[in-house]
């Protein structure tokens, strides 16, 4: 097999993960929704990573958030690292 088709199936079989992924989620929130006028004692907290280059930059709305997405952040910079040496 040819390196860009084995690259291109397996960036192809991370977006159906990822969708596949997307798709679970939202119907799980959908059944577990609390029905009308049953209070909600959840909180709410979410964070994300935008990687520049091999530069992540991390933002998240509480403490906990943020050092999770820094953590992911630093494995997305270490894993594009180690493709970018091994596919040289």
């Amino acid at each position: 097999m040819d390196v860009g088709v084995g690259m291109f199936l397996w960036g192809f079989i991370l977006m159906l993960v990822g969708f596949t992924l997307l798709v679970t989620s939202l119907l799980l929130k959908i059944v577990e929704e609390p029905h009308e006028g049953v209070e909600s004692k959840s909180k709410v907290s979410g964070g994300g990573v935008i990687v520049i280059g091999p530069i992540p930059i991390v933002f998240g709305s509480d403490k906990k958030a943020a050092i999770i997405a820094g953590l992911i952040g630093i494995a997305l910079t270490l894993l594009a690292l180690i493709t970018f040496f091994i596919m040289r």
